[in-house]
């Protein structure tokens, strides 16, 4: 990406909080160099579609072109300045840096009173949250403070010790943290090699950290909060990928929340989510009806306080366990929720194609779970028809089938017969498919070609739906993103019996 490219689209991510406090901030510069910046900045700001060719024409129209590399960089450092000041209260970890270069600039300016009373009240700050890495340096700068008065105080070589003590008991709390967090990368990267491994390999693997790693003494023994969070999370991890039943994956997320309520200054939003997340899949497969409201609630006052980056993610993955829910007990979804997750649709920044897919996705389930056809494929076809999915991705598969069924349902069979045809030459052409997929898609076939609507043969091919579903329960594609198909013909074959 060219520097301008980069400069455009940082511009462009800009909130209008953000766009506004850049225009005060770089008020206060009033000189030749602040007004040749500010000028790039307004040509970039006017681009809405980016186009280099006639960007470097404007600006090469309106600045001196000896300088436009410098200029480039003067801008991208006043924006990333004026964000910095601009967040430096909401992030915390930028704040307590920023009090701590007070107390220095205090201290050489010799106000040092001022000074201590900043640096202790950093120190409990940091006490509380957690910040091991910090803790070296703000004790070494109160340390140097209070040696500016006391170094020849027998006392003082004592608190020096103490202090000391503090950072290596701080630097024991980081080491456990460090520790956590890369047994939560391996078994992450353990979940992603699900397709690059063989099952017998990923097994040993999971097997491995959980009876190294993983076991509740080992947890129970840590002093970092933060360190045990990511251990059980990463015991939930294993408890999946090791089939070890959903007592014990929702003990360890139990485990995980209740630190999170017990300790909520130590979690920012976008770490404290995913716990949540989990448990309310496991809420949804156990009928925990109560539980799973419960949970929706505390997941969205965390969305509530989120930052602007986190939110988007954090909104998708409520939509996605919301509609779940209601395609689960095929409950009926109020106008007010519709309303909400269409402008969440909507949305054209921090949003991907894949976080709109698998919404969308979810949204036209639970239509077809519901028996509205047509409302299932009227969002269909916004994916469908935009061909936003790449032919090689399952959701590719799962809105397609939809689709068909879809066509089905509402009696448009030689539509549904078309739509078969194209999409298995396609998956054949991308070498796509596999033995199970594409028995399932010949017995579907077989049931939207059934002109003659021949009810026992119908039925025979249903139940041979719900057998191949049986065969293929530990497949998770067939589980997760195809199994409305399975629901689909139970229900169908309960209707046809009654």
């Amino acid at each position: 990406m060219s520097a301008i490219k980069f400069l455009h689209d940082l511009i462009h991510s800009l909130d209008k909080g953000e766009k506004r406090f850049f225009r005060l901030f770089t008020g206060l510069y009033n000189n030749k160099q602040a007004k040749q910046y500010i000028t790039l900045y307004d040509i970039l700001l006017k681009t809405k579609e980016f186009n280099e060719q006639s960007v470097n024409k404007k600006i090469y129209n309106q600045l001196p072109e000896n300088k436009i590399s410098q200029i480039q960089a003067n801008l991208k450092e006043k924006i990333l300045e004026s964000l910095i000041f601009f967040h430096k209260n909401n992030l915390p970890v930028l704040k307590h840096i920023s009090n701590v270069h007070k107390a220095n600039l205090l201290t050489k300016k010799k106000h040092y009173v001022e000074a201590k009373k900043i640096l202790e009240k950093e120190k409990k700050e940091m006490e509380k949250r957690a910040y091991y890495a910090l803790s070296y340096y703000l004790h070494t700068d109160s340390i140097a403070l209070d040696g500016l008065f006391e170094h020849r105080n027998i006392h003082f070589f004592d608190k020096v010790t103490t202090s000391y003590d503090s950072v290596l008991n701080d630097l024991k709390r980081l080491e456990e943290l460090v520790k956590a967090k890369l047994i939560h990368n391996e078994i992450r990267k353990c979940v992603y090699s699900k397709y690059t491994m063989t099952s017998s390999e990923l097994e040993e693997n999971v097997k491995h950290i959980y009876q190294t790693k993983l076991q509740r003494k080992q947890i129970d023994g840590l002093e970092g909060i933060e360190a045990k969070y990511y251990c059980f999370q990463s015991l939930y991890l294993c408890c999946e990928l090791l089939e070890l039943g959903d007592a014990k994956k929702m003990d360890s997320l139990e485990q995980a929340i209740t630190l999170v309520k017990k300790y909520p200054y130590l979690f920012a939003e976008n770490i404290a989510y995913p716990s949540l997340v989990n448990i309310m899949r496991l809420y949804v497969g156990s009928a925990a009806h109560e539980k799973f409201s419960e949970a929706m609630v505390e997941l969205s006052k965390l969305i509530k306080k989120a930052d602007d980056f986190s939110k988007p993610k954090m909104l998708y993955w409520k939509y996605v366990r919301l509609l779940e829910y209601h395609s689960s007990f095929a409950k009926e979804l109020s106008e007010e929720y519709i309303k909400e997750i269409m402008e969440y649709l909507q949305q054209t920044t921090g949003l991907s194609d894949e976080q709109k897919i698998g919404v969308s996705f979810k949204l036209a389930n639970v239509f077809f779970e519901l028996g509205k056809y047509e409302k299932s494929q009227e969002i269909l076809q916004e994916i469908v028809v935009m061909a936003i999915i790449q032919e090689n991705d399952f959701y590719y598969i799962s809105t397609r089938i939809m689709y068909i069924l879809n066509c089905y349902e509402f009696g448009e069979i030689d539509l549904a017969i078309r739509e078969m045809r194209s999409i298995r030459r396609k998956l054949k052409r991308e070498n796509f498919t596999s033995a199970s997929l594409n028995d399932l898609m010949d017995i579907i076939n077989t049931i939207i070609s059934n002109k003659a609507n021949n009810i026992n043969k119908t039925k025979l091919k249903l139940n041979e739906i719900i057998f191949l579903f049986e065969v293929n329960k530990q497949d998770i594609i067939f589980i997760i993103k195809l199994f409305f198909i399975k629901k689909w013909a139970e229900q169908k074959l309960t209707k046809m019996s009654s």
